[in-house]
């Protein structure tokens, strides 16, 4: 596998996931927008050219929203399809190496419960301690020796 080209469209997955997110944005602020115009002009108005065009233009905001939204929700974050392909290693890991399939259930369910107490246990401890891009450097320094 070819782990360059993986990353690469990892990177490029995630700036399409972004632009996806924004085009989200403004399509609904759109669509919201157009819609709300049409549905709150006067009957007298309606024959006016610029109605008309508000009224093209919520046309293409019904397609676009939508798509746009599908769009944005099928494609993953870096950090999501890196989740996936980890998953999916293990999985393959798991089902398919002869040792792993040796060990016994009892085992795993220990190793699955340490794994997620180290997970929690990290996240408590990053999101009670000063970020580190905050901390200047005698506070880092002093973070530092007090970790060891």
């Amino acid at each position: 596998m070819n782990y360059y080209s993986l990353f690469y469209w990892l990177s490029v997955g995630d700036k399409l996931s972004t632009l996806f997110a924004w085009s989200c944005f403004f399509s609904t602020f759109l669509f919201l927008i157009f819609n709300a115009h049409t549905i709150f002009t006067k009957d007298s108005l309606r024959g006016d050219s610029w109605f008309l065009s508000v009224k093209k233009l919520s046309y293409f905001t019904w397609v676009w929203m939508p798509l746009s939204w599908l769009l944005y929700i099928g494609t993953p974050t870096k950090k999501e399809a890196l989740l996936i392909i980890g998953g999916g290693a293990i999985g393959n890991f798991i089902t398919q190496d002869s040792s792993a399939q040796k060990l016994p259930s009892d085992v795993i369910n220990f190793l699955r419960v340490q794994i997620q107490q180290a997970t929690h246990e990290t996240i408590k401890e990053l999101s009670s301690t000063k970020k580190v891009e905050d901390m200047t450097k005698e506070e880092l320094l002093e973070y530092i020796k007090n970790q060891k």
